[in-house]
């Protein structure tokens, strides 16, 4: 099977929205629309979409064309909609699939503002200054061709026009450094064992074959009890290759890239190089906001992530771009 089908399998029927997840949790949604805004969002999934809509350009919008890429199930191109962010949006992914559930979920809300097109972004085409506004949300991590993408997404911005993201920027295949490993075991064994992650990788209807089975069994065997208690070891990158070639492929080239295109851009850096590797289900169900000791202990884990990525320890793996084309 090519990269590219692969790909398409693994994402026609995996909504990131669908699940809890680290994105979606209420502390973590807050701390980034903090860095970002300087307030928080209330846990609102649509955080972004909304603080735009109502504080970045609450005297701008609506815009005119907004484009957005690796749209997924649509779930950006409806906040959006609702926000009046735009008269006109076109989301655009390489899953008809996905993109055939965008428009049914489109259709039962109503929304009549947004059109979908499957076409794989690598190979993005735009004409000059055709959109006012170029939205990605957690997808050029996934593309190959990321530099080229950039460069044709600050083509088709007008003057005047935006490029928003919410991307992951850290190491290629989110696969940590050695130091960053040592870093994440240590703090795991510092957390009640009801907040540490399980590493166990899980069975997928897509994985078939003894490579990909044989390279699960190692993984978590690695992940065994040993007399220092349970070792992380992250899914190697062949894993990815084999499961979602797109996988954090492009994710250590995107900051360069857009800083080349936008050198005016706005850049807030969010950290997260710990805590999306924590927080796994284990935290996200045990985790009680109204219990005092479990907030003490998020914060803590907070300011640790913090004062680790500042000093060069950890990578910076999240960021939220707000570039103007001038």
């Amino acid at each position: 099977m090519k990269s590219i089908d692969k790909t398409v399998t693994f994402w026609s029927h995996r909504d990131s929205y669908a699940a809890p997840t680290y994105y979606r949790f209420g502390p973590v949604i807050d701390r980034y629309a903090r860095k970002v805004f300087g307030m928080p969002a209330g846990g609102r999934v649509d955080w972004l979409e909304h603080l735009l809509a109502t504080v970045t350009f609450r005297e701008k919008i609506p815009f005119g064309r907004v484009l957005s890429l690796c749209c997924g199930f649509g779930h950006v191109e409806r906040a959006l909609a609702k926000e009046n962010f735009g008269s006109e949006i076109l989301g655009i992914d390489v899953s008809q699939a996905a993109l055939d559930e965008a428009i049914r979920m489109a259709r039962e809300e109503g929304i009549t503002s947004i059109q979908y097109r499957c076409e794989d972004v690598n190979h993005l085409t735009l004409e000059e200054g055709e959109y006012d506004i170029v939205y990605v949300s957690g997808g050029l991590h996934h593309l190959q061709n990321v530099d080229a993408v950039i460069g044709t997404v600050a083509r088709g911005i007008r003057k005047g026009g935006y490029f928003i993201a919410f991307e992951r920027i850290g190491p290629r295949y989110s696969y940590p450094s050695r130091v960053e490993l040592e870093v994440l075991n240590g703090v795991m064994h510092l957390l009640p064992p009801e907040f540490r992650p399980q590493f166990k990788i899980k069975e997928e209807g897509s994985l078939k074959g003894v490579v990909e089975d044989g390279i699960k069994r190692i993984i978590n065997i690695l992940n065994r009890r040993t007399s220092f208690g349970r070792v992380y070891f992250p899914p190697p990158p062949l894993y990815w290759k084999l499961v979602d070639p797109s996988e954090g492929v492009g994710s250590d080239r995107i900051l360069d890239a857009v800083r080349r295109e936008f050198p005016r851009g706005d850049v807030f850096l969010l950290n997260g190089g710990l805590m999306t590797r924590l927080t796994g289900a284990g935290f996200l169900n045990s985790y009680n906001e109204t219990d005092p000791s479990h907030v003490q202990l998020l914060e803590s884990l907070f300011r640790m992530e913090d004062a680790l990525t500042e000093l060069g320890r950890i990578r910076c793996v999240d960021a939220v771009f707000v570039c103007q084309k001038t």
